[in-house]
């Protein structure tokens, strides 16, 4: 074991005390009021990376419609294995399929900086799963969940599987995401 990863537990709470280094925040949810198509959703985040300066990375940039915010995972490393979720309280929701917008669009320069994920391993609560590539764009892609579903969904989670590292930071974002219930 590199002598680094022996002494981590000990540095880490010295380099975040220090202010060196920020802790990963825990599961970061937020839930949107009923619709036609659920009758409460959360979309959760496994972890989030915490704020720098002026910029945060919670899960709620994921849907404020602005392509110069992102989520950012928060673990160190390249995120491969965390995951985003997006449960349905009643079970009954249905889907079509899940829109990303990969990557953080602040800037040219922050999209590159960052990394960007490549794939994603996607779990329906009604049993399937599968992988889905995700193109080197930041332009929005589609994630098709109606074609896997074998009824309606309690919760579908995206695990990023794959990732393009970014050529400065060491986290994996993503400027967008939507829940697309009519399939259009």
């Amino acid at each position: 074991m590199p002598a680094l990863l022996r002494f981590a537990p000990i540095l880490a709470p010295v380099l975040i005390a220090a202010g060196l280094v920020a802790p990963a925040m825990a599961e970061d949810c937020i839930y949107s009021d009923p619709t036609q198509f659920y009758n409460k959703m959360w979309l959760c985040a496994s972890s989030t990376l915490p704020p720098q300066g002026k910029y945060d990375y919670k899960v709620m940039n994921l849907i404020d419609d602005d392509h110069a915010t992102a989520w950012c995972e928060g673990v160190p490393g390249d995120g491969v294995g965390q995951t985003l979720s997006v449960r349905f309280e009643d079970g009954r929701a249905e889907p079509k399929r899940i829109l990303v917008r990969p990557g953080y669009g602040r800037t040219t320069e922050t999209y590159y900086n960052n990394g960007r994920p490549l794939a994603f391993r996607v779990k329906l609560s009604t049993g399937a799963e599968f992988t889905q590539k995700i193109a080197m764009t930041g332009a929005w892609q589609a994630i098709d969940i109606e074609r896997f579903s074998t009824g309606p969904e309690s919760y579908i989670t995206l695990m990023i599987s794959d990732v393009s590292p970014g050529e400065k930071y060491h986290d994996t974002c993503i400027s967008g995401l939507e829940v697309d219930f009519e399939g259009y």
